[in-house]
């Protein structure tokens, strides 16, 4: 008999560790993409910002140079900035990205 209390009680802790490491992964797992979504969102208007004011670059140098060579030189700039991002995706991207995820499973 005290065979069997001590098998129902394993059991009964067993599901009840089950269903709190279910409930933690499913908060874990929220919080991560509703982190994802708003970094997203925030990197979309970001461009869309940057975007505008490339645009509003090209036509104040419009008068200067002509329209071609200020909406290359507006594209030059991207370039740029895509070079760089890719010689140092590794600081910029990858070391921040991981830590980030670190932190939000580790809580």
């Amino acid at each position: 008999m005290i065979k069997t209390d001590y098998m129902t009680e394993i059991k009964e802790y067993l599901l009840l560790r089950k269903e709190l490491f279910t409930i933690e992964a499913a908060t874990k797992a929220t919080r991560f993409a509703a982190a994802v979504i708003l970094i997203l969102t925030g990197i979309i208007s970001a461009m869309g910002v940057v975007l505008l004011l490339t645009i509003a670059g090209a036509y104040a140098l419009e008068p200067y140079t002509g329209k071609p060579i200020a909406l290359s030189i507006g594209a030059a700039a991207y370039m740029l900035v895509w070079v760089i991002v890719y010689l140092f995706r590794r600081k910029l991207i990858l070391d921040p990205l991981a830590s980030f995820i670190y932190k939000v499973l580790k809580n």
